[in-house]
């Protein structure tokens, strides 16, 4: 699998997403951001695009022989989807339409080189056009409600099943590792998939997003 995506470096390209701003965890993507840097290999460090508002990740960036392509401020906001971010590297960088774009989300330290290369061969075998990774659900949709005025509810999903046996298959959606080809993008929404994306399994991965859980994360 390693020598998949070294062969295929030519027309593949890592993009990390890393904005400055965070209103639950200040400075989270500077904490985090050499776990998933580390993990990028020599052979593709000239091939990967960091995406940041952030004069210190920017240098951090650069130092390690990456690309950095500045991070407009309407981008760079709470409210931003990861869908427009990308679009705008694809527009601001020399990433072509049929190159492929694997993009790592800095709030899963634990993820490795080989589980990038996992995805990265599933893409490539089942000729997908986006992959992103699932996972199994704790709870399933059926059983949840809305909250309604008075203690009262309303069903998520509207349904008259009884049998949990009855209930459709779902999974939970993991941003752990996600590859597109670049003209797929204006193709997703926000979320970044469409009915055509394939999901990747694997087992439920600590995502970060607040001081607590990075602190309990790191001691462990």
């Amino acid at each position: 699998m390693i020598n998949v995506l070294e062969s295929d470096r030519e027309n593949v390209w890592i993009v990390i997403p890393a904005r400055q701003g965070s209103v639950g965890f200040p400075n989270k993507n500077r904490l985090l951001f050499e776990y998933t840097a580390l993990q990028v290999p020599e052979f593709m460090k000239e091939r990967t695009i960091v995406t940041t508002d952030d004069e210190i990740l920017k240098k951090s960036s650069k130092e390690l022989g990456f690309n950095v392509v500045d991070r407009p401020e309407d981008l760079a906001t709470s409210i931003a989807n990861t869908r427009d971010v990308i679009a705008h590297v694809k527009e601001n960088s020399p990433i072509k339409e049929d190159d492929t774009i694997i993009m790592l989300y800095l709030t899963f330290p634990e993820r490795t080189l080989l589980d990038v290369e996992r995805v990265y061969n599933f893409y490539k075998k089942s000729k997908a056009r986006s992959v992103l990774c699932k996972s199994k659900i704790d709870k399933h949709p059926y059983l949840c409600l809305y909250e309604g005025l008075n203690n009262t509810g309303k069903q998520v999903v509207e349904h008259d099943l009884y049998r949990r046996q009855d209930y459709p298959k779902c999974f939970f959606v993991l941003h752990y590792v996600f590859i597109c080809k670049a003209s797929e993008i204006d193709n997703l929404n926000k979320n970044l998939y469409n009915d055509d994306t394939l999901y990747f399994p694997i087992e439920r991965k600590i995502d970060i997003d607040d001081p607590e859980h990075f602190e309990s994360w790191r001691r462990k």
